[in-house]
This record gives C-alpha cells, sequence and structure tokens, in this order.
C-alpha cells in the first residue's frame, strides 16, 4: 500500500501549533503588563515633580506674603504717625497705627509697654498682620532683650524676620519683627 499525503494535519502538528499560538498570546499579554506598569511609573514621576513644583511654588508664594506682612508692621511701628495720637491711653482695639517711636528712631517706652500688656489679637490687627507675629526690642549687638510681645514661633515653623535700628535711653538697639506660619 502506498502511502497518500494527507490534507490533514497530523495529531502531533496541531497540537504543536495551537502551543505556539498560546506562547504566543502569553507573550503579548505579558508585553501589555510590562507596558502599563512602564506608563504607571512614568504618571507617578510626572505627577510627582509635578506636586513638588506647586509646593515650592506655594512656599515662595507665602514668604511674599509673610514679608509684605512684616515690613508693613515694621512700618506702623516705627514710621508711621500713630492713629489716633493719644493711643496708650485708649483701647488698643481702636488703634490704626500703633507707633512706638517718640521722636525719630527713639523708642517710647509708654507705648512699647502698652501695646505689649495688649491682647495678642488687637496687637496682630493694629499692625495689620494676618499671620503669627513675634516682636522683641533687644540691645543692638547682643540677645538680650528689653521687652516682647507676641507669640515665639516654633522651629518647625516658616517666618520672615525684618530688623531697624532704634535707640533705647541713648543707646542703639534693635526691633526684631517675625512673622510666622506653622506649616501642617
Amino acid at each position: 500500500m502506498q502511502c497518500q499525503p494527507s490534507n490533514r494535519a497530523q495529531p502531533s502538528d496541531a497540537k504543536a501549533g495551537a502551543y505556539a499560538t498560546r506562547k504566543r498570546g502569553q507573550m503579548f499579554a505579558m508585553d501589555l503588563i510590562v507596558a502599563i506598569l512602564l506608563l504607571l511609573a512614568i504618571l507617578m514621576l510626572v505627577l510627582s515633580v509635578q506636586g513638588d513644583v506647586m509646593g515650592r511654588e506655594g512656599l515662595a508664594s507665602l514668604r511674599v506674603d509673610m514679608a509684605h506682612e512684616a515690613q508693613g508692621a515694621a512700618q506702623r511701628l516705627l514710621y508711621a504717625p500713630a492713629q489716633p495720637t493719644d493711643w496708650p491711653r485708649r483701647n488698643i482695639s481702636l488703634l490704626q497705627s500703633p507707633n512706638i517711636i517718640s521722636s525719630p528712631g527713639v523708642l517710647d517706652w509708654e507705648k512699647a509697654k502698652a501695646l505689649s500688656n495688649s491682647s495678642y489679637n488687637d496687637t496682630r490687627e493694629a499692625l495689620g498682620v494676618s499671620s503669627q507675629i513675634y516682636v522683641r526690642i533687644m540691645q543692638f549687638n547682643s540677645s538680650q532683650v528689653y521687652l516682647s510681645f507676641g507669640q515665639q514661633p516654633p522651629a518647625t515653623s516658616t517666618l520672615y524676620r525684618v530688623e531697624r535700628p532704634i535707640l533705647i535711653n541713648g543707646t542703639v538697639g534693635r526691633v526684631v519683627i517675625e512673622v510666622w506660619r506653622e506649616l501642617g
């Protein structure tokens, strides 16, 4: 008998073909999973960098706002005319500008003490500050504090400091104004 070639695939050939097709399908699925994981990693990296940039912009904007508040507080304390002029004898809540200077560059102790004995919120409002504030009247080249008022900033806060020279009882001193905010 002669063998005639048949158009039918041999059973072993069919198994080999199905195995190859299945293996190609598995490779395609594996490629798809790797591509998705790679895409997610890139997306997470982009979002992380964007969040970092936005955080830095927010912190820079916060520091600019605090700088304006500190400069404004220094202006009201040391240079702007007091309004009302007899404010130490009045309620501080009526105060618009709490100048603590008696003559150019000379500290008026009565006004400085009246301001330090006032409520913290009234003082902040009179100085035009929405952040927290800490003011110290100090010796010029020393850490000796003559008078302070406000809340001392914690080490974890972001702050902006302004220092101005002033005459205190005939000697040179300084007024240090720190405007700060606690970061969450």
